[in-house]
């Protein structure tokens, strides 16, 4: 039986005081949450999600929720949901993948790496500090977290289901392109293993700040006895610059990873913002038929989606301008279904 691993990563960025001098740290966190079967696993979310809802008095119409819904019914209740969702859950997760970056302050990153010797550019700034290879990284950390444990997810036929992320070309991309790799538009919301990921890393950094732990080797599992024997970590540091570094300013076109059905929602208005949007409790039926049908949901852009709409997809629309473009789609001989709000 293949298996399935969920992917969500954070950029953390932390203050403290160390002899009353204040400190900040920055590190870039990944988890992987695995299981052999999706279907149980999935059966076992819901459970979980019904069961810590119920014991913090609240409810939702979105039957997957993520770590910023989990803040805001820790700030209504102050009762410790992720804690109390991952009790509930941990049972139910074959192991637990932790990834973090270890990188040497003083150790530059290459901009272009080994390309920029091959086609001789004489950039103005060669190299990348460590604030800024954070940020570079930070949009295809999913993707180096794959490639760090990449040998052992061929071997054991694990397929990967990666929150949304942009990516230049780099040596490790090459590795993995021909992986079993989902990419999943607003994964946290539409998909249960990447919204336990997500969770997961949120607990960590709970977890860890109680028991004043760094973001170090052994400490995860430490933190995580539900799971002691399952928890495995892998650092990103220094030493894999060389496979990380972009080597290209162009973005590689990820559409044929995205996980379909995908749920367009058209924001025919533009009056209110795209993250507003796709936010508001008025789609999450919407997620919910996307967590049905194991697809996501985007706000659609025009410029970005018109050419990448495929049958089986859904428009999702509000006026009867939006129904026009559904079935303008139709006689365009697009397969598509669509949803008028209103009607849900």
């Amino acid at each position: 039986m293949p298996g399935y691993i969920g992917i969500d990563t954070h950029y953390l960025k932390l203050e403290y005081s160390k002899n009353g001098e204040i400190k900040s740290f920055k590190s870039l966190v990944g988890v992987g949450i695995s299981t052999r079967d999706f279907k149980a696993f999935s059966q076992a979310y819901d459970e979980a999600i019904k069961s810590t809802l119920s014991e913090c008095n609240v409810s939702s119409e979105r039957k997957i929720l993520c770590n910023f819904d989990f803040l805001k019914i820790n700030e209504m209740t102050k009762k410790p949901v992720h804690q109390i969702f991952f009790k509930k859950i941990a049972p139910h997760i074959e192991s637990i993948n932790v990834f973090y970056t270890l990188c040497n302050p003083n150790v530059k990153m290459r901009w272009m790496g080994h390309k920029e010797k091959e086609l001789k550019h004489k950039l103005s700034k060669p190299h990348l500090n460590f604030d800024e290879i954070l940020d570079k990284i930070a949009n295809y950390f999913p993707a180096i977290c794959v490639w760090r444990i990449q040998d052992f997810l061929r071997e054991n036929n694990i397929s990967c289901l990666l929150d949304h992320f942009s990516l230049k070309q780099c040596d490790a991309w090459k590795e993995i392109k021909d992986m079993s790799i989902n990419v999943f538009f607003s994964g946290d919301k539409c998909n249960p293993l990447i919204s336990t990921a997500d969770i997961v890393i949120k607990l960590l950094q709970l977890r860890l700040a109680k028991e004043r732990k760094f973001y170090q080797y052994g400490n995860f599992r430490k933190v995580l006895p539900e799971l002691n024997e399952k928890v495995y970590e892998y650092s990103i540091s220094h030493r894999h610059y060389n496979a990380i570094s972009p080597l290209s300013k162009k973005l590689i076109n990820l559409r044929d990873y995205v996980q379909h059905p995908i749920f367009y929602i058209l924001n025919e208005s533009n009056f209110i913002d795209s993250n507003e949007l796709k936010n508001d409790p008025a789609l999450d039926k919407i997620y919910n038929l996307a967590a049905e049908k194991c697809g996501c949901v985007k706000v659609y852009n025009k410029k970005e989606d018109k050419k990448h709409i495929k049958n089986g997809d859904y428009i999702v629309y509000f006026t009867e301008e939006g129904k026009k473009f559904v079935e303008m789609l139709k006689g365009m001989k697009r397969r598509v279904n669509g949803i008028n709000i209103s009607n849900l």
